[in-house]
């Protein structure tokens, strides 16, 4: 049974350590850098809402969005899917799509934007399997070395019209 927690950014401090872990065990050693991880997610509430994903008492996936007001249109809201990460023990059976539709409906009213590392082919399979569509290539300061500029794909899933 997988369960779905959704914690706004006032609640989140109390699961910093579950997500440290979660992140951790996650993201290959190789890549991983806890000051690197505390400079940059150590403040969770500046993410709007995190997405906690459990299979029985097991987190198992994570996620984070931020909303914006549109500056095209005053009453549009962009969610901008900062993080989603899958357990590698979770991936390829169709927890990662489960836990992304569960995002997705609940955000039904807005497009949902995500930027992807251009070399990252596994992400970006997921997402266009998912109804998001490559939309513009952008490259982004590194956020620990902002002279350092990142060559990303932006990707958006476009509100749904049947709601």
């Amino acid at each position: 049974m997988y369960q779905l927690h959704i914690y706004n950014q006032d609640e989140v401090v109390d699961k910093l350590d579950e997500l440290m872990e979660f992140v951790q065990k996650v993201i290959p050693e190789e890549n991983f850098d806890t000051n690197d991880f505390t400079k940059i997610y150590g403040s969770y509430a500046l993410y709007k809402n995190i997405y906690m994903y459990y299979h029985h008492e097991e987190l198992v996936a994570i996620a984070s969005c931020n909303f914006y007001n549109d500056s095209h249109q005053e009453d549009e809201i962009v969610v901008y899917l900062m993080v989603i990460a899958v357990d590698p023990n979770y991936q390829n059976k169709g927890v990662g799509t489960q836990f992304l539709k569960h995002i997705l409906d609940m955000n039904n009213q807005s497009n949902i934007w995500i930027k992807i590392h251009k070399t990252n082919f596994q992400s970006q399979r997921f997402f266009k399997k998912n109804d998001f569509e490559k939309v513009a290539k952008k490259r982004i300061p590194d956020v620990l070395n902002p002279s350092y500029r990142k060559p990303y794909d932006i990707y958006v899933h476009y509100k749904s019209s049947i709601y």
